[in-house]
């Protein structure tokens, strides 16, 4: 995913406020679809039952 490239687990280290509210923005929603599309291509296989939010 492109939009995580830049992020490292070592970012738990910076100081709070280090990065700017759009660059988190933008990391989360990719981390929010690189989550969600194997969920829902398993869903859509059958692997997965119930809802899928």
């Amino acid at each position: 995913m492109p939009g995580t490239r830049n992020w490292n687990p070592d970012s738990r280290y910076e100081r709070t406020g280090t990065a700017t509210a759009e660059e988190v923005e933008a990391i989360l929603e990719h981390a929010r679809v690189a989550t969600l599309r194997p969920i829902s291509a398993l869903w859509a296989m059958g692997v997965l039952t119930g809802e899928v939010r």
